[in-house]
Order: C-alpha cells, then sequence, then structure tokens
C-alpha cells in the first residue's frame, strides 16, 4: 500500500493512501478522488501541477507542462523522476513524502485471542481502571440512541485509550463498513484489517495484532503505517446485528526481554478495557432495540401475545411469511362530519369529539387484543387489524367474536353530538397474505400485504349500501362454519377490484345496528338471494319482501328496480365508488 504524505508550510500534514493507479495533483480544496488530488493552501501550486504513476515500490512523478513551478527532488530541480518509500520533493511551499507497506495480511503478525475468562481475570486485576471506564462510559450512554451511542463509546475511549491512534466501530462485510471513526492529529483513517474483524467476531472475543511485540523480528509496516498493533472487540446486539469496536495504535519498540513482556501486558489491559467498552455498548443497544422494538409494536400486539414475542429473535417475529389470514377493517360512521360540524363551535366542543375517538380507539383495540388478534394500523376514526399473522390459521372465530362485540359497544357508547347512537362498518376477509415487517429497515412496522387486505377494506365500505355492520367473503364463512349466524347477501365487483366476490352479513341484532335476523329468516332469505343471482328476478322477489325492514333486502329490491328488464340482471353487482 502507498502513502503520499503531504506537509504544508503552516506545518499541517495530511496522509492519503494511492488507490488509483495514477493521480494529477494540484491546488484545489484538500479532496482526493476520482485520480484528482487537490492541495489547499498553497497559492503557488497551479490547478494542474503534476502527475503521480504507481510504480511496484514507488510511483513516477511528472512535471504538468502547464505548471507554474519546479519540482525539486534530491536537491535538483527535475520534470520527471522516479520516488521510493521514505523519499520526498518540494513543489511551491509544499514537501510531498511516500511511504510503501505491506498490506496487514502480508506482514507478519502476532495474532492472540483473549478468552472471556482471560478478559474477566484482567479486568478483575485493574478494577480501578475498570470501574473508572464503566464510571465514564454509562452516564454518556444514557439517553442516547443508535448512532449516538457509538459515538458517546468513542468518546469515552479517545479519552481512556490516549495510546490509540485511531478508534472505530465497524460494520462486519466485504469490505468492513466504518459507522463512525476517530482519528488522533487529523491524520487519515487506515481500512480495517478483515482478518482482524473476521478473527473477533468469528470467536466472538478480544483479539489483538501485533506487528512489533518480538524483539529478534524486523518492524515490518503494515496497512496502518502509524501502527504497530490492532484491536477488536465485537458489539453483539443480536444475530443479525454485529458491529466491531476497533482500536489501533503504535508502541514502544520492544529492545529486551523485560520490555516486551511489559508490552504485552500493556496490550492486554488495553484489550479487557476496549473489551469492556464493547460489551457495555452491545447490552446498551439490545436493550435500547428490544425497547424500541417493544414500544413500537406494543400498539399493535396484545400484552398475552407481546410475553410470547419476547421468547423469540425480533427477526423471527417480524420475517416476513406467507400466510393465512383474516383482516378486518373497522370504520366510525358519522364522526368525519360531526367532526366537521364542530370546528365552528367552542373548544370544549372540539375537544369532547376527540375524547369521543380516543374513546372508541380504545374500546376497539382491546377487543381485538381480547380475542388474540393484532392492531395492524390506525387510520383517523379507522382500523386495521389482523388474525393468524403469527400463527399457523386464520382464526375466524375470534375474529367474528371481536366483531360483534365491537358492534355492541360502539352502540352503547354515549356521545355529545348528532342525537343518535354511533354506528360502524366492520368488513373482514379471510385468504392468503404475506405478514411481516413493512416499510424501512430501521423502523418496525408490522403489515400485511395481498388481495386479502384490499378486500377486507372494500367490504368495509360496502355496509353502507347493504345497511349492515358486519360483512364477510366467502372464505370467512366457510371457515367460520356453523357456529354463528351468516346470511349470503349477493354477488359483488367492488370498485377497484377485477374480481367479482360472494359475499354475506353476520348477523348482530338490530340493537347493534344489524339486521336482527332469525336463523328462519336469514336461511328464507339467503335462498331468495342466490335464486336472485341465479336469474330468477320474479321468483325471489316474494321472498325478499317476507321479512320487512330488512336493509339487505331493501337494496337488492332497489338494484333491481334499476334494471330495464328482468333478463338483463347479470347476477353481478357492480360498485362504481368505494
Amino acid at each position: 500500500m502507498i502513502f503520499l504524505q503531504i506537509r504544508t508550510e503552516d506545518g499541517k500534514c495530511r496522509r492519503y493512501v494511492l488507490e488509483e493507479e495514477s493521480y494529477l495533483v494540484g491546488r484545489g480544496d484538500g479532496t482526493c478522488q476520482g485520480g484528482k488530488l487537490t492541495i489547499a493552501g498553497d497559492p503557488m501550486l497551479s490547478r494542474n501541477h503534476f502527475r503521480l504513476e504507481k510504480l511496484q515500490n514507488g510511483v513516477r512523478v511528472s512535471r504538468h507542462p502547464r505548471a507554474r513551478n519546479p519540482l525539486y527532488f534530491q536537491g535538483e530541480q527535475q520534470d520527471q523522476f522516479e520516488m521510493r518509500s521514505g523519499q520526498a520533493f518540494m513543489t511551491g511551499k509544499t514537501r510531498f513524502g511516500l511511504f510503501v507497506s505491506q498490506s496487514a495480511s502480508e506482514g507478519p503478525v502476532t495474532e492472540y485471542a483473549m478468552p472471556r475468562t482471560q478478559l474477566h481475570a484482567m479486568q478483575q486485576e485493574n478494577s480501578a481502571a475498570s470501574f473508572r471506564t464503566l464510571l465514564a462510559l454509562l452516564p454518556k450512554l444514557r439517553g442516547a440512541h443508535g448512532n449516538k451511542a457509538m459515538q458517546k463509546a468513542l468518546e469515552v475511549l479517545s479519552a481512556l485509550l490516549p495510546q490509540a491512534d485511531e478508534l472505530k466501530i465497524v460494520r462486519p462485510g466485504d469490505p468492513p463498513q466504518p459507522i463512525l471513526e476517530w482519528c488522533k492529529n487529523e491524520l487519515p483513517a487506515s481500512p480495517a484489517s478483515r482478518r482482524l474483524l473476521s478473527s473477533a467476531l468469528q470467536q466472538q472475543t478480544t483479539v489483538a495484532h501485533v506487528w512489533a511485540l518480538e524483539k529478534e523480528s524486523d518492524l515490518q509496516a503494515t496497512a496502518h503505517i502509524h501502527a504497530d498493533w490492532a484491536i477488536a472487540s465485537p458489539v453483539v446486539v443480536s444475530d443479525d446485528e454485529q458491529y466491531s469496536l476497533y482500536a489501533v495504535g503504535k508502541s514502544a519498540m520492544a529492545l529486551t526481554d523485560t520490555q516486551v513482556r511489559e508490552q504485552k501486558k500493556s496490550l492486554d489491559e488495553l484489550a479487557a478495557l476496549l473489551d469492556i467498552v464493547a460489551e457495555t455498548l452491545g447490552h446498551h443497544l439490545t436493550t435500547e432495540r428490544m425497547t424500541r422494538f417493544e414500544g413500537q409494536v406494543g400498539q399493535f400486539f396484545s400484552p398475552g401475545l407481546r410475553e410470547r414475542l419476547t421468547d423469540k429473535e425480533f427477526a423471527e417475529v417480524l420475517e416476513p411469511k406467507l400466510r393465512n389470514v383474516t383482516v378486518m377493517f373497522f370504520d366510525l360512521r358519522g364522526f368525519s362530519k360531526a367532526t366537521e360540524s364542530a370546528e365552528d363551535e367552542t373548544l370544549d366542543k372540539i375537544l369532547s369529539h376527540h375524547q369521543v375517538l380516543t374513546r372508541v380507539m380504545t374500546e376497539v383495540t382491546e377487543a381485538v387484543f381480547r380475542y388474540g388478534g393484532l392492531v395492524i394500523d390506525y387510520q383517523g376514526d379507522a382500523v386495521l387489524a389482523c388474525w393468524g399473522a403469527l400463527s399457523e390459521g386464520a382464526d375466524v372465530e375470534n375474529a367474528a367474536c371481536a366483531a360483534t362485540e365491537i358492534t355492541a359497544l360502539i352502540r352503547n357508547l354515549e356521545v355529545p353530538f348528532g342525537g343518535q347512537p354511533l354506528s360502524c362498518g366492520i368488513g373482514m376477509a379471510t385468504g392468503r397474505a404475506v405478514a411481516g415487517q413493512i416499510g424501512a429497515r430501521e423502523q418496525i412496522k408490522f403489515g400485511v400485504l395481498g388481495k386479502v387486505v384490499n378486500l377486507a377494506s372494500r367490504l368495509e365500505g360496502l355496509t353502507k349500501f347493504f345497511g349492515v355492520p358486519i360483512l364477510v367473503n366467502q372464505k370467512f364463512r366457510e371457515e367460520l362454519g356453523s357456529g354463528r349466524l351468516c346470511r349470503y347477501v349477493g354477488r359483488v365487483r367492488p370498485a377497484g377490484l377485477s374480481e367479482s366476490h360472494d359475499i354475506h352479513e353476520l348477523v348482530v341484532p338490530r340493537e347493534h345496528g344489524g339486521s336482527g335476523l332469525s336463523a328462519e329468516q336469514a336461511d328464507l332469505l339467503e335462498q331468495a338471494t342466490r335464486t336472485l343471482i341465479g336469474g330468477g328476478v320474479a321468483r325471489a322477489l316474494g321472498d325478499l319482501l317476507a321479512v320487512p325492514e330488512d336493509p339487505v333486502s331493501a337494496f337488492l329490491l332497489e338494484e333491481i328496480g334499476r334494471l330495464p328488464a328482468p333478463e338483463a340482471w347479470s347476477g353481478v353487482i357492480e360498485f362504481s365508488k368505494k
């Protein structure tokens, strides 16, 4: 690896790793990218001053034809020359030095991993230093989240480890990705050793690489040109979220056996302190992740379900899976209009509307939770809930219990406006859907995706046309069985959907906003509706009129009344709006 060190007239020093095969060097803002290296602070440099071309063990320097000032190498003015490691040249007011190093993987390396028992013994032996580390770190971490917590950890380490020239937190990968970096003396950061990072994560312990520990070994430069040791400690948050805390520094050259032992002990102590910070940071990030998870999903999962989930990995819980689910859309009828009319009223009246909405949302959520469901989302005065997203089976029985209970709760709520009891619409559909984490990776948002979700939403809208509070799809009724009273209400093609669907009313009492049918009435009307759908319009009319004040029959008769002739009936009711 080749480093170019630049020292300007004011004494400032910068180092650049020459990764490209050639560079055009000149005056600019101090950036190095795309084969262009610019130097800030020297007006005597031209914008295009000279070119660097990498050789096997050095570089070739060639003055640009339009450069104003000459290049001085080995005391002579030269337009082209080859420069080796340790050599330098001047132009303008800037000195350019070259360093060539072997990569860490090429140079001789002493690697030693510290077992957890050894780390704990070292921490106990240096209990005062360990205590100071925790005393400095814990207050910094309090209230810090994510990258902010990592930044605080690096700040503490930079004060505790003056021997370190670089500190960083790295995400494993190929290549490793630095999350945060700190460098002493404003030197550019060196690339992290992949071998060291891999060893620390694979062994799940603190690992050190040392290049100048043994007195008889020649010092071989490494990828860390200004260092001869590096230490990595794993920061484990979960199986799918791991980082490494990485420190790099330089020790005094060992000249005697005693100094070698002292140097080894000193590095052991550094490794033990780094390990304390890494382990504490990992625990903090794990706790933060759990708290964030519980806070974000607590509003969606019932308390009993949350207890079951704590025994599983979050990634397992949130992993999207194809499941057989029951989706429920709930909408509070008339609330938006009542709220709009209250906007011109007093503040107390406006607040009373929102208090009602809060109570409604609370009652609906608790009903869903009581019957083992998940609340997926709140949308104003609407709720999206789901059953079966974390288990095998759509659980239609519990979904039906929750829906019927909700209709009773809504009708029994006392409201300070409108003069009439509240009403609601509920659409429920059973089918296959993808359930799991949706949206951005850092935002834990549980959701369901699939046709069944759209269908449930449309069924909720159709309750306004059919005049009943709960409509369900064919699959829902099939899985529900005969335990609850349902009746067939027709074949529909909802707005925005290309397929037609057979749908059913989940019968609830009149006092809860439903049709209140008996089993005999429901059977009679279902047969009449099926006759109607099959094209027997005339034969169905009498039976549809047999049950007075049935809202579904009234709607079907109204649809028949719009037909130009009975034979024009297709059997499918088309809806153009939601």
